[in-house]
């Protein structure tokens, strides 16, 4: 079963949500502006940088395949590469 009450610490791990959101939604990139409140008062909102832990069987799944020794595009990649050209 998957833990959602964990918490997970996103900072420093180069997620937008806790490290570029000041850059990319204010265009504060190097840090000057002042804000009436500290990054961590901030309510998040973002839909595809979630605060979730990646799941133990995606893990798993990784793991196991890179465990093989050679790493190839899956034919259906091939299909959506050649599409695109």
């Amino acid at each position: 079963m998957y833990n959602f009450d964990e918490i997970i610490d996103r900072r420093n791990t180069n997620a937008m949500s806790t490290d570029g959101f000041r850059g990319y939604i204010f265009g504060d990139n190097d840090g000057s502006m002042t804000f009436p409140y500290k990054d961590e008062e901030f309510i998040r909102m973002w839909v595809a940088d979630m605060d979730f832990a990646t799941p133990e069987v995606i893990i798993d799944g990784i793991k196991e395949r890179l465990d093989i020794k050679y790493l190839v595009i899956p034919e259906y990649s091939l299909i959506l590469i050649i599409k695109l050209l």
